[in-house]
């Protein structure tokens, strides 16, 4: 990427309250949490000098009920404080939805997470990495290359969540971006 300088932006997040099944409660442990978040590091970090993706992403369902929760939304969970926010967009959805490719890339994690559920890491190159997650199965492997709009997966409810969705973030060299602003605009 050319390095750019953007100025700071003023922006109205929402907040929401998560009430949890009891049977997915103990997937706040915070060492779950962290072991989690270390291993996806290990993967968002990694610079891939080539890049794949060309001109703007789609959005990787065909249709949705409504973003049931944005990028950036504080989260309190269990009456508990807003000690987290949103890292992605949460699409609702049925379960068993196609899931597609929102740009081209090679398939760096496809495997069941504790805390995401079942997971697919798209690496778009240039740092940029693209997460699918709470899917019912994979129709990838890692180390696959996918193309734009191809089914890479079924939508479903698994890991830390309260109904069948799809979670989609775009992170940037292990930074959380808007993954919607990517559908709107073309970079570099």
């Amino acid at each position: 990427f050319k390095k750019t300088t953007l100025p700071p932006q003023q922006h109205d997040f929402n907040f929401e309250f998560i009430n949890l099944p009891p049977d997915r409660q103990d997937l706040l442990d915070p060492a779950l949490l962290a072991y989690e978040r270390d291993k996806l590091n290990a993967v968002w970090t990694i610079f891939n000098p080539v890049r794949y993706w060309h001109g703007l992403f789609n959005v990787p369902v065909d249709h949705y009920t409504k973003i049931s929760s944005p990028f950036g939304t504080r989260r309190s969970y269990d009456g508990g404080p807003f000690t987290s926010y949103h890292e992605g967009t949460d699409f609702a959805i049925p379960a068993g939805t196609p899931v597609y490719a929102p740009a081209d890339g090679v398939v760096v994690v496809a495997e069941l997470l504790t805390v995401r559920g079942n997971a697919i890491v798209i690496d778009h190159g240039w740092g940029v990495f693209s997460g699918l997650y709470h899917l019912q199965s994979f129709n990838v492997s890692v180390g696959q290359v996918v193309h734009q709009g191809d089914l890479v997966a079924l939508s479903d409810n698994t890991g830390l969540s309260t109904g069948a969705h799809l979670h989609w973030d775009i992170r940037i060299r292990g930074l959380n971006v808007n993954a919607l602003e990517f559908t709107q605009h073309a970079y570099p």
